[in-house]
């Protein structure tokens, strides 16, 4: 008997936001969303690192956002203090990008701050093109 590509996905399911949030308390801290794979957050770091103060958090995170045509959907994230501000950086990694789950998890994870901080403001978001905006939230706070 052959499986299908769904079955085959669901036995390599990757943890989801909900399931992993709870128990790394960077999520609740996010100031700021940057869209920026690998080479452009170097690149941001690159530009950046001598006008504010960057303290990289080398772990990756790869988060499931669900399972689509079979296969499973999935962003990395990074994190990084900019001058003492939680900022996150993720990138859709997967073979098959889905950009309506990827905004669904921003916004998801947008909501977590809220929750963890009430009466703050939503974490700003943008990306790698943008990032002065980001620089500029955190050298003002």
């Amino acid at each position: 008997m052959h499986e299908s590509l769904s079955d085959v996905a669901a036995r390599f399911r990757i943890p989801r936001l909900a399931e992993i949030a709870p128990n790394d308390p960077r999520f609740a801290l996010v100031e700021f969303i940057v869209a920026a794979d690998d080479f452009s957050q170097q690149a941001l770091w690159s530009m950046w690192q001598e006008g504010i103060t960057w303290d990289s958090d080398t772990t990756r995170t790869t988060v499931g956002l669900g399972i689509l045509i079979g296969r499973n959907v999935t962003v990395e994230v990074r994190f990084a203090r900019l001058n003492g501000h939680m900022v996150m950086f993720y990138n859709g990694n997967s073979d098959l990008v889905d950009h309506g789950m990827v905004s669904t998890f921003v916004e998801d994870v947008r909501k977590i701050g809220l929750a963890a901080r009430p009466g703050s403001t939503p974490a700003g978001k943008t990306d790698a093109t943008n990032f002065h905006t980001c620089v500029a939230h955190c050298a003002t706070r």
